[in-house]
């Protein structure tokens, strides 16, 4: 039987864009009293920031908090960093190993790859990641050819989970595209 997985987040978009971050912290903290198997927070809770990773040592601070807390509730703490654009290994990997510093069960950071250089380093930062990080991670990339490409092998190179929709849309594969990829491969 498969067991059905509980993921909560709460981002800074959409029609809640205006809410706190103090005010979140109390929905995801529910969210993990409730049975959440994974909360996601932000990499730059308590500090907004491009690219979604504080480096305020007060923020900092009431992170690696949140994540005790997260923890001590049950559920796995996953920190996330939305950076939407392209990373060099070098820069891709220390992102992860501050959420990694910060005491996250998982780390998760989005990107994006557009080239084949692109992919090739983020292909290469995958592998690094694998080989040196202590916590399972999700690497995934947007763009042309993080979409079609990065996204399928980041699984096969050691990512613990990609995303996908049950239609196509601009950013995530399908479903029914992932299984194609993965009964070929």
């Amino acid at each position: 039987s498969v067991k059905i997985r509980k993921y909560a987040a709460f981002y800074r978009k959409g029609r809640m864009e205006t809410l706190s971050d103090d005010a979140r912290v109390k929905y995801l903290l529910m969210a993990a009293e409730a049975g959440a198997d994974i909360v996601d927070l932000m990499g730059d809770f308590f500090n907004p920031t491009p690219g979604e990773l504080s480096v305020d040592d007060g923020s900092i601070t009431r992170q690696k908090t949140l994540v005790r807390d997260i923890q001590a509730r049950g559920a796995k703490a996953l920190m996330s960093s939305h950076v939407l654009a392209y990373r060099p290994l070098v820069d891709a990997v220390a992102l992860f190993r501050a959420h990694e510093a910060r005491g996250v069960d998982i780390s998760k950071g989005v990107f994006s790859c557009n080239t084949p250089a692109e992919l090739n380093e983020s292909l290469k930062t995958t592998a690094v990641l694998h080989d040196t990080l202590k916590v399972p991670f999700i690497h995934i990339c947007g763009g042309d050819l993080g979409k079609f490409v990065q996204r399928y092998q980041t699984i096969l190179l050691g990512g613990c989970i990609t995303f996908a929709r049950l239609d196509e849309n601009d950013v995530q594969p399908s479903v029914a595209q992932l299984r194609d990829y993965f009964d070929c491969h």
